[in-house]
């Protein structure tokens, strides 16, 4: 019977959900996105940090052409002291005591030319005057004067002006500073090429052996008024002594920076090298030494003041870099990293609710699928009935009813009620009472 074997087919159509995009892919997607950010972020770090840097060194090379310029100019004015002097000797026929004293204390040292230790007047003493000079000086009420260190030289100098004349400038009264030869080299210098000039790092004789100080000296001749000094023999033979100034390296450099000092580490050296032995003035002493003093900022610039070399050495210390915004780094890597951790979680939170839309709707697929198969089931029971085609009324046919048993059982779970209908019972009934 073929028409209990029809199934309508297109009652099983059911649309499917379209091909969806590799699971891998979306399960890395939240990966992905963490480590986009995360360089994304590194590299704003890295551009952030480099600006920083820059700054810095733009701030550090200011500071550094800052601190240069202060010592040169505080140099300068002390060198226009000494040439005020000078004019004071070519103004007058002798430049007496009381005169010397009075011109440096309208100056006003301590209060207009901070670190200088004072001004004075070294005289050349001929060998065979030194008797002489030394008689006139003790008249004049120094009793104890006399031209040191001791010993024979065919040419002495001696400081007889050192104003203020006072606490550690006594000590210099009468001292020959030509018997010592850095300073000598820096006499001679001055006076044969008739300028300013600085002696080398010297131990100067105001120090008494408690807190000293690296020291130097500035030098300008003194010639003979209306003698000629124009070639190195005529300033030789007409020079009378040197008007000079001694300094003591810390207190030349205290209060020189201002406020910003602990900004910077400044080391001076005598000289063209940077040695132990050459250091005259290192402010690392009065700030704390630690890491900060390893800083990567670094210069070394070498200035002439007055005919000698220094060598200058500056690094930045923690001041500086307080000064420049730094942290802007620090924070782009903080908010960057939460940013990076947040749009992670935005990803995977997307991917996950993905897949779990996609999982119920395969499930409602299958029940509607599971739906429309027991749909056409049903519907196929409709061949397999054994229904009259003309009164509609069910057919006692055996057969066909055996049919349907089994092609019910083959596709359900339903199970056929089996017992005897009133005419077969009346026949069974009767087949038993026939037998004995």
């Amino acid at each position: 019977m073929n028409e209990f074997n029809e199934r309508d087919d297109s009652a099983q159509t059911v649309p499917r959900l379209k091909q969806q995009p590799k699971q891998g892919l979306l399960h890395k997607s939240p990966w992905l996105v963490l480590v986009f950010s995360l360089l994304i972020t590194g590299l704003a770090w890295h551009v952030a940090t480099d600006t920083v840097n820059v700054a810095k060194n733009a701030y550090f090379d200011f500071r550094v052409r800052e601190a240069i310029t202060r010592i040169v100019q505080r140099m300068q004015a002390y060198q226009q002291v000494l040439l005020g002097v000078q004019g004071l000797y070519k103004a007058s026929v002798s430049v007496e005591r009381h005169e010397f004293r009075s011109y440096i204390g309208s100056l006003h040292l301590a209060d207009h030319y901070p670190g200088i230790q004072g001004v004075g007047f070294s005289l050349i003493v001929p060998a065979a005057a030194k008797n002489a000079h030394v008689g006139a000086l003790r008249k004049e009420g120094f009793t104890a004067y006399d031209i040191r260190p001791e010993g024979h030289r065919e040419l002495y100098t001696s400081i007889v002006y050192l104003e203020p004349f006072k606490d550690r400038n006594l000590r210099a009264f009468g001292y020959d500073m030509y018997s010592e030869p850095v300073r000598r080299a820096a006499m001679e210098d001055a006076r044969d090429n008739d300028r300013m000039a600085m002696s080398g790092k010297v131990r100067l004789v105001q120090e008494s052996g408690g807190e000293e100080q690296a020291g130097f000296l500035l030098y300008l001749p003194i010639y003979r008024n209306g003698l000629p000094h124009s070639t190195v023999a005529e300033r030789r033979t007409n020079i009378i002594g040197w008007t000079y100034s001694p300094f003591r390296m810390n207190d030349l450099m205290q209060g020189i920076h201002g406020e910003r000092a602990s900004d910077l580490d400044i080391e001076i050296f005598d000289g063209k090298e940077a040695t132990a032995g050459s250091l005259m003035y290192d402010s690392a002493q009065n700030h704390t030494a630690g890491p900060s003093l390893r800083s990567s900022l670094l210069s070394s610039t070498a200035i002439e003041i007055a005919g000698r070399p220094w060598t200058i050495h500056i690094r930045a210390l923690q001041g500086l870099h307080s000064r420049v915004d730094s942290r802007r780094p620090e924070l782009i890597a903080v908010a960057g990293l939460v940013i990076s951790l947040l749009l992670t979680w935005l990803t995977w939170s997307l991917v996950t609710g993905r897949e779990h839309a996609v999982a119920a709707v395969r499930e409602r697929e299958r029940l509607i699928a599971e739906l429309q198969k027991a749909i056409a089931e049903i519907k196929t029971l409709e061949g397999i009935l054994p229904i009259c085609s003309v009164c509609k009324k069910i057919r006692d046919d055996k057969d066909a009813w055996n049919q349907m048993e089994t092609f019910i059982s083959e596709h359900s779970d339903a199970v056929f009620s089996h017992g005897y209908c009133p005419d077969c019972a009346k026949k069974v009934m009767e087949d038993i009472k026939k037998k004995p």
